[in-house]
């Protein structure tokens, strides 16, 4: 008889999502490796962010980034101003890595230029934002972190070709490409959240 031994690939998406959910940081905790020491973003999952973030509750969402850049689970709540509302992290085997947002990861934004339209009885708006940016080498797909109202429609090169992206709550994970480029990323979506947006 034949015993294959598999390892672990450690908790689920499910099991993330039921510990964010019920806030258990000190579950939470175990799994997750963050800059530093860093585990401020476990206080704002149990007992919200400054500006009420997190008051509409917690989701843990994966995908995996395009090609072959990872996987990811971010932590998302609906935004209730400038708070934060979404944590990103990188599988890594059993574990989880922080990816701050103060961490450009090598990929700044040297300007926007955006197109938005309302559809004000509907309380809908859309989006397009032509970006350029100054990205440096790196497995990691490049991080852009909007809100979990937006949907993510396509993200389209300087020369109208489509990009490949995944979307995890309101985080996009774009396709890599160092030196400067143009983007547009197209999103909409009904940030309705009466007292807040």
């Amino acid at each position: 008889m034949i015993f294959l031994w598999l390892p672990s690939s450690g908790p689920s998406r499910q099991d993330f999502d039921h510990w964010v959910q019920a806030r258990d940081v000190a579950t939470l905790a175990r799994y997750v490796d963050v800059p530093k020491g860093n585990t401020q973003f476990l206080d704002a999952i149990k007992t919200g962010g400054p500006y009420e973030g997190g008051r509409f509750g917690w989701h843990a969402v994966e995908t995996d980034g395009p090609g072959e850049s990872g996987r990811f689970i971010v932590f998302t709540t609906p935004l209730t101003s400038e708070d934060i509302g979404e944590y990103v992290f990188e599988r890594r085997g059993s574990r989880l890595k922080l990816l701050p947002e103060d961490d450009a990861l090598g990929a700044e934004i040297l300007r926007h230029e955006f197109d938005i339209r309302f559809n004000v009885p509907s309380k809908r708006v859309d989006i397009k934002d032509r970006l350029s940016l100054d990205v440096s080498p790196s497995p990691e797909p490049v991080v852009i972190r909007l809100g979990s109202e937006f949907k993510v429609s396509a993200v389209l090169n300087a020369s109208g070709t489509p990009v490949p992206f995944s979307q995890a709550g309101g985080t996009i994970f774009v396709a890599r490409r160092p030196g400067k480029s143009d983007l547009t990323i197209q999103y909409g979506g009904q940030p309705n959240r009466p007292a807040y947006s």
